[in-house]
């Protein structure tokens, strides 16, 4: 029996199936583009940053990856750390600010890549539930109060999470609802005498 031909790039490509993965592209393309853009304004980048990592992801994966169903691109529990790790060091928007974002994110993923040469994956074990719990539950925490501002139609405040809670419940009053509506997705009420 003839060897089956061993990919080195791109080892799903014999097994695609050009409909059913064009549809599915498509699903995650609407999904994913507009998460990964606000992912980017978690880390204090620009919206399209978070479009070019999850096309930069998606194609290294494709490459080098043997699952045909995995989604990759910038996580939004690790967005919040990177960027106050960042942003000890340069202003947002800087152009230090992108040069260390450049540089961080390439010094993450040469550790990736040592961990996986020293099959270290083991020490992901060594994380118990409830300190993972508590660390997804403080991000999803910190993630809330970094948007409340939009959600509430408020100008931005920087600062410590209680000092921007502070801040923005003593404008509560000046909150717009058109923002909240829009925030929360409520429909308009339709009155058809104003038609």
């Amino acid at each position: 029996m003839p060897q089956q031909r061993s990919w080195p790039f791109f080892p799903s490509l014999p097994h695609a199936m050009l409909r059913y993965d064009v549809a599915a592209g498509l699903t995650l393309a609407a999904i994913a583009i507009p998460e990964q853009m606000a992912t980017a304004r978690l880390a204090g980048f620009p919206p399209q940053i978070g479009f070019f990592a999850f096309l930069a992801g998606s194609l290294a994966f494709a490459a080098f990856g043997s699952n045909r169903f995995l989604s990759s691109g910038a996580d939004s529990t690790i967005a919040p750390i990177f960027a106050g790790a960042l942003a000890l060091l340069a202003t947002r928007g800087s152009p230090q600010f992108m040069a260390l974002a450049s540089f961080l994110a390439l010094l993450v993923g040469g550790i990736l890549i040592l961990g996986f040469l020293l099959r270290a994956g083991w020490i992901a074990d060594l994380l118990s539930v409830p300190v993972t719990t508590g660390f997804l539950a403080g991000i999803s925490i910190h993630i809330l109060i970094s948007q409340l501002p939009a959600l509430l139609g408020l100008p931005s405040v920087e600062g410590s999470e209680f000092y921007r809670v502070a801040e923005m419940a003593k404008h509560w009053r000046e909150a717009n609802p058109a923002a909240i509506a829009i925030g929360l997705d409520v429909p308009p009420k339709f009155h058809p005498a104003a038609s």
